[in-house]
């Protein structure tokens, strides 16, 4: 048995394996930083793309904000219009000082199912109702002359157009 052991002060290296190890050792080295440097650039790309959508978002979510406070703006600037000609109108209901809400319950009561009125004129100074209904059938149209016949009824205008019976009524109460 021989046992190989250098003990000189000199020893003797064998470059070819050294130049071969150490290839191999920076190659993986290489390997090794590349992958790293891989990783991060798509890491680093997947949140830029990230940040860049949460952006979007971001804008998105402020221009809708925005056009809320704009259309809360514009709601209230309506409402602050209308609010005076409201509370006038509902004064006025709650006094009883609008004559006409008799007529016009009286109208809807003896308005028969399936007739709709189109339009309504209310004469001042005088009892009578101008109104304008429309008619599923002509039997409906029938129904809603002998309700109102009790109140002279007047018809102005009798007319059938794409399946509905219109007319043109006029009672005094």
């Amino acid at each position: 048995m021989k046992i190989r052991y250098n003990i000189a002060s000199h020893k003797k290296i064998n470059y070819a394996r050294y130049i071969l190890a150490s290839i191999v050792a920076v190659l993986l080295s290489t390997l090794f930083v590349a992958g790293g440097i891989y990783s991060i650039a798509s890491t680093s790309n997947r949140f830029l793309n990230e940040k860049k959508q949460l952006k979007l978002y971001k804008a998105q979510v402020d221009k809708k904000a925005q056009d809320e406070q704009n259309y809360k703006k514009e709601i209230d600037k309506i409402k602050r219009k209308w609010n005076p000609k409201i509370s006038f109108a509902n004064s006025a209901i709650n006094a009883h000082i609008f004559p006409y809400m008799n007529r016009l319950e009286t109208i809807e009561e003896l308005l028969p199912g399936g007739v709709f009125i189109t339009r309504i004129v209310i004469k001042e100074g005088t009892p009578s109702v101008v109104f304008q209904v429309i008619a599923i059938s002509s039997d409906k149209m029938m129904e809603t002359y002998k309700a109102f016949s009790k109140y002279n009824l007047v018809i102005s205008s009798e007319v059938q157009k794409d399946g509905l019976f219109n007319a043109s009524l006029e009672i005094k109460f």
